[in-house]
C-alpha cells in the first residue's frame, strides 16, 4: 500500500493522561506503539499522520520523515484508526481486497480504503469531524459501490484495556519480530534460561550470574544493551527495551519496560514507557507508567481492592467502571513519588505530579502539575518544574526541546484556567 493515513479520533480522552504529550497512536501496548507496529509491517509506504494540532511540534520532531496533518495524502489511500493493532492477519485481509472498502469489528471502524479525487475532501471534513466512527460509517453507508466487511480485529478503547491485554500484545509482537531462540549476548554462568526457544537477547546486553529468565508461560524479549543484575527473576511474557537496566527483584508476567528505564523490586502486569526509574524495593502492579517517572524506595501501588470489587476510575468528567478487579495506577509523564508513597488501586495521576509523604490517602484522580506534601496540595510552579525536568532528562544525556517546553506551557495554562474558574 503506497499511502497510509494513521489517524487519531475522538476517543483520545479515554487515554489520558498518556495522550497529553503524545498522539494516541504513539501509546505503547506490548513491544510497540500502534504507529511502530504499522511502520514495521508497511515500511515502504508513505505515512501520513493526523492528530491534535497542539501536538504537532513534538510529534513532527519524533517523526520528521512522515507527513503531518496535510490534505494531500494521495489518490489511493489506506486509512487506519490509530488505536488498531495491525498484525499479519489484518495485513493479509487488507491485501486481498483491491476495491474501496471499509473493515469493521462490530460497529468499530478498523480501517478503510478510498481512491480518486474524493480523498482530499473526505480528509478535510474528517479533520473537522475528528475522524469519528459515526462520520466514517455515514460516509460509506450513504454511497453505493463500497465493500463493507465485518472482521475479527483488535482496537483498544481505553488505557486500562491495554494494561489488561499487555501480555497478549507481547505474545503477538514476539511472533511478528520472529526472533525466538536467538541469544546474541554472553550469558554468565549460574544463569538459567527456561524454554530458550521463546527467549530473545539482543547484542551488547549483560546477563549477570544468578539470573533466571523463565519463558514457560510466555516469551521474553530483551533488547540491545540491556543490563540485568544478579538476583533477578523474569517470568514471561515480558518485554525489556534497549538500554534498560534491571536491578535485583522480580519482573512478573505481562510487563513491558521501556528504553533506558531503571527497574528493580517487584513489577507485575505493567507498562513503563522510556526513561522511567524504579530502582528500589516496592511493588508496581497492573499500572501504566509514562516517561520520566521516578518511584522512591518502597513506593507501592495497590492493584486489588480488599473487597475484590471492580475498580472504578475517576476520569474527571465522570466515573467509569473498568470491567476488571486488577488496576494499579495510570501515571502521566514526569511524575515523582517520594520514599514510601502508598497509592490506592485505580489512581490516575496527570502530567508532572510530585508526591512527598506517605501517611495520607491520595485522591482517586490527581490533576496535572500537582505538588502534594503530606496530603496538602498546591500547584507545581512552572519554572521550577521546567528546571527539574531539564535536570532529569540530562541524566540520560538528553535535552528538553523547545517544542516540549511549549507543549508544557499549553498544558499549564489550561490548568490555571480550570483553577481560576473553580
Amino acid at each position: 500500500m503506497k499511502n497510509i493515513v494513521i489517524y487519531e479520533d475522538i476517543s483520545e480522552p479515554w487515554f489520558s493522561p498518556l495522550d497529553q504529550l503524545r498522539a494516541v497512536f504513539e501509546i505503547k501496548a506490548g513491544m510497540f506503539s500502534f504507529l511502530e507496529r504499522i511502520f514495521l509491517l508497511y515500511p515502504e509506504s508513505r505515512h501520513h499522520l493526523f492528530y491534535r494540532d497542539n501536538l504537532k511540534g513534538v510529534v513532527r520532531k519524533r517523526y520528521p520523515a512522515f507527513f503531518h496533518n496535510t490534505l494531500n495524502v494521495g489518490l489511493d489511500v489506506l486509512f487506519i484508526n490509530g488505536r488498531v493493532v495491525v498484525d499479519n492477519k489484518l495485513k493479509n485481509e487488507i491485501s486481498n481486497i483491491e476495491e474501496e472498502f471499509l473493515l469493521l469489528n462490530g460497529d468499530k471502524v478498523i480501517c478503510f480504503r478510498l481512491k480518486g479525487n474524493k480523498v482530499a475532501s473526505f480528509v478535510e471534513e474528517g479533520i473537522k469531524q475528528k475522524f469519528s466512527d459515526k462520520y466514517v460509517l455515514n460516509y460509506f453507508r450513504q454511497t453505493q459501490g463500497y465493500i463493507i466487511k465485518n472482521i475479527v480485529a483488535k482496537r483498544f478503547e481505553n488505557i486500562w484495556q491495554i494494561i489488561s491485554d499487555n501480555g497478549e500484545m507481547i505474545r503477538l509482537d514476539f511472533e511478528i519480530v520472529d526472533k525466538g531462540g536467538l541469544v546474541l549476548s554472553r550469558v554468565e554462568t549460574h544463569t538459567a534460561l527456561t524454554n530458550e526457544k521463546d527467549i530473545y537477547i539482543g547484542k551488547h546486553s549483560t546477563i549477570s550470574p544468578f539470573v533466571h529468565i523463565d519463558a514457560t508461560k510466555g516469551p521474553v524479549y530483551i533488547g540491545r544493551g540491556v543490563e540485568i543484575k544478579s538476583n533477578v527473576l523474569i517470568e514471561g511474557p515480558v518485554f525489556i527495551d534497549n538500554g534498560a537496566k534491571i536491578y535485583p527483584g522480580y519482573i512478573r508476567e505481562n510487563t513491558s519496560i521501556g528504553e533506558n528505564c531503571r527497574v528493580g523490586g517487584e513489577v507485575e502486569g505493567s507498562i513503563f514507557l522510556a526513561n522511567s526509574n524504579k530502582y528500589h524495593a516496592g511493588f508496581v502492579g497492573h499500572s501504566y507508567v509514562g516517561e520520566w517517572v521516578n518511584f522512591g524506595a518502597m513506593a507501592t501501588t495497590s492493584d486489588l481492592k480488599n473487597n475484590y470489587k471492580e475498580i472504578i476510575l475517576d476520569l474527571g468528567e465522570e466515573e467509569v467502571a473498568s470491567g476488571t478487579r486488577l488496576i494499579g495506577s495510570i501515571i502521566g509523564d514526569h511524575c515523582k513519588f517520594g520514599i514510601g508513597t502508598m497509592i490506592n488501586s485505580g489512581t490516575i495521576f496527570g502530567v508532572a505530579v510530585n508526591v512527598v509523604g506517605s501517611n495520607f490517602k491520595l485522591p482517586k484522580r490527581v490533576s496535572a502539575f500537582s505538588w502534594i506534601v503530606d496530603g496538602s496540595r498546591d500547584v507545581f510552579l512552572f519554572d521550577k518544574f521546567i528546571e527539574t525536568a531539564k535536570v532529569v532528562v540530562s541524566r540520560r544525556n538528553k535535552e528538553l526541546s523547545p517544542e516540549e517546553i511549549s507543549l508544557f506551557e499549553q498544558l499549564y495554562s489550561k490548568l490555571r484556567l480550570v483553577i481560576k474558574k473553580n
